[in-house]
């Protein structure tokens, strides 16, 4: 499949419609979705966002065509597209959209009231998750994409990217509940997985995709091309129309539809005017906000990467510097203490499987806090339960609480030798991670550490 950079490239630089419609026919669905959500299920008024947003995309596809995912721009897009159109438009709620949804929902009581309070909250909880979690969700349920397929768009591994999607899932729920919805994941997993069962009406992709590709070209600068053809077939087929209906209606109302149509073709001519000289303004600036947010992000990301790789070549230093130490200083390795756990220590680490098993981080943090007391200060069974709380606590999310059980564990690897060298120098790095973390630069966990 074509990914979405190369057919944003081919519409900009080959003037390709055909790449343009493939590119709104692949995310019609999600923006679709989005809008009749935000319009309170007013199909008419969704089509019109649906519009909107694809007219944005041609008028910004040098600078879209950059970007590797496209879901996320357009999730947001039509979130501020819809919420425009009912501030201007001012039309009541209509339920009848939402009713054919909720017609193609599960017939589980439960989901049925989950969606029923989560619909007006729901695009502003998945707008509250960072961007790696809102993608993974809009291409799981929104765009009906498999891991492979969400796998391949983000570079992850298949496993990877079903985990990510788990941690976006629960995510979103506690969003939710923080909202006064309270679900389970599969529940909401359910509601979401029939947002891309969402039925449009007949002919949107097809008037999406002239409207966009017309006042793309507008915007653009294009002159007589693709966008004057397609405001001339969208003419040609109006006028056929109003033909037909004059031929039933006599002389007297051709007269009188002539007239409305005069005024309505001059209007139409003020207002693409308008739109054009205001197009242009927009695009300029939208074009400077993106290049400068750009080099911003750039330029942040060197920083963070210098000084992390700083950080990590510094605590390496040390280890090795330690490692030494220790080796000159250690005349007999026959009295280092043994690197395996004590049948003591080894069958109270039997009873923390059930805790692991219902991923009760909190427990097993407090059934090692009890264990420590009678555990030798400097073993082996010692470095091992400090290295399992700096992962219970990463679990937790809890960052800045690892650093300490993890800088232990290393002394005691440092003195004894009871890591290997290449899980010492992981443990460094990683230790470097959650430092650089803790200063407030970023907001990742470590890559790589899953209890």
């Amino acid at each position: 499949m074509i990914e979405d950079a190369e057919l944003l490239r081919r519409y900009v630089e080959e003037k390709s419609e055909d790449a343009f419609a493939a590119l709104v026919q692949r995310h019609l669905g999600l923006v679709y979705a989005c809008a009749l959500r935000r319009v309170g299920g007013d199909s008419q008024l969704a089509e019109d966002v649906a519009q909107q947003v694809f007219t944005d995309v041609a008028r910004r596809a040098s600078v879209l065509s950059r970007r590797p995912v496209l879901a996320g721009w357009l999730f947001t897009s039509a979130r501020f597209a819809a919420s425009k159109a009912m501030r201007t438009a001012r039309r009541r709620l209509e339920r009848e959209q939402e009713a054919q949804i909720m017609e193609k929902l599960s017939h589980d009581t439960t989901a049925q009231i989950d969606w029923e309070r989560a619909r007006p909250v729901l695009d502003d909880a998945i707008g509250d998750l960072n961007e790696s979690d809102r993608e993974a969700i809009l291409l799981r349920y929104f765009e009906g994409c498999d891991f492979s397929g969400i796998g391949t768009k983000l570079n992850l591994s298949d496993n990877a990217a079903r985990m990510r999607v788990e941690r976006a899932l629960e995510k979103l729920r506690a969003r939710l509940e923080r909202r006064g919805i309270t679900s389970t994941a599969a529940a909401l997993a359910t509601v979401l997985a029939h947002q891309t069962a969402v039925a449009m009406p007949a002919g949107l992709a097809t008037s999406v995709t002239g409207a966009a590709l017309a006042g793309g070209a507008i915007a653009a600068g294009a002159g007589i091309g693709s966008g004057v053809l397609a405001a001339v077939t969208f003419m040609t087929k109006l006028q056929i129309g109003i033909g037909t209906a004059l031929v039933g209606g006599g002389a007297i109302g051709f007269v009188i539809q002539a007239q409305h149509n005069a005024g309505l073709h001059t209007e139409m001519a003020m207002l693409r005017q308008q739109n054009q000289e205001i197009a242009s303004l927009r695009a300029e600036n939208r074009r400077s906000e993106d290049l400068a947010a750009e080099v911003s992000r750039l330029r942040q990301d060197d920083v963070v990467l210098a000084r992390l790789r700083d950080e990590a070549a510094a605590l390496q230093a040390r280890l090795q510097s330690m490692a030494r130490l220790s080796a000159a200083t250690t005349p007999d390795r026959a009295t280092t203490p043994p690197r395996r756990l004590s049948e003591k220590t080894s069958a109270a680490f039997g009873k923390l499987k059930p805790l692991q098993a219902a991923k009760d981080w909190s427990g097993m943090l407090v059934f090692l806090d009890g264990l420590i007391p009678q555990v030798e200060p400097t073993s082996y069974d010692m470095a091992q339960i400090l290295d399992m709380k700096a992962k219970l606590y990463l679990a937790l999310e809890q960052y800045s609480k690892a650093i300490e059980p993890w800088e232990k564990a290393l002394q005691l690897s440092d003195q004894f030798k009871y890591f290997d060298d290449k899980d010492a120098c992981d443990k460094v790095y990683y230790l470097a991670q959650l430092r650089y973390q803790c200063d407030g630069l970023t907001a990742e966990a470590p890559q790589g550490l899953w209890f």
